[in-house]
């Protein structure tokens, strides 16, 4: 098996207009909540398993993040934050750095990030045009066969947090 990547999209946020900066926006009570119940069914479910975490550096994203270390405790348990994986960048530069990682071929990676980049760097890891909608707390399985760089994935699966 190679690199196995799981996407996730931080949980429900507080409203925007609350804040001065979007940067600190929490996670609402139902956002955390949803996202607990989306991670408990990848782990239980899924048989979700990670190796480390790599995150937006927005408050929402990290508060999504400590919720995915206390259910999948990654073997290593340091996030790794990156503006690239912030919500005003291009899915160009989040596939950049994710592709710049180094990865194990066999790590299994979960990228908390934002829409709409979290679902167009899905696309152009399959190879695709689609465009995913990504709900908030929602998840996703890419497989890769190979380099990252090769856009050579498989999506395995899609959770959706509206469905919980």
């Amino acid at each position: 098996m190679g690199l196995i990547l799981y996407f996730l999209r931080h949980g429900q946020a507080q409203p925007r207009a609350a804040f001065a900066d979007d940067n600190d926006r929490m996670l609402t009570s139902e956002g955390a909540t949803k996202v607990r119940k989306i991670l408990s069914i990848g782990k239980y479910t899924m048989n979700v398993e990670i190796d480390r975490i790599l995150s937006s550096p927005y408050k929402r994203t990290l508060e999504t993040s400590e919720i995915a270390k206390e259910i999948l405790r990654p073997k290593k348990p340091k996030v790794i934050s990156d503006e690239a994986l912030a919500p005003e960048r291009s899915s160009y530069e989040a596939y950049t750095f994710i592709s710049r990682q180094k990865f194990e071929p066999t790590d299994r990676v979960l990228v908390i990030s934002h829409q709409p980049s979290i679902g167009e760097i899905i696309s152009d890891l399959i190879g695709s045009d689609l465009r995913f909608g990504f709900a908030p707390g929602s998840m996703a399985r890419v497989d890769i066969a190979g380099d990252v760089r090769t856009r050579s994935g498989t999506l395995v699966w899609l959770i959706s947090s509206d469905v919980v």
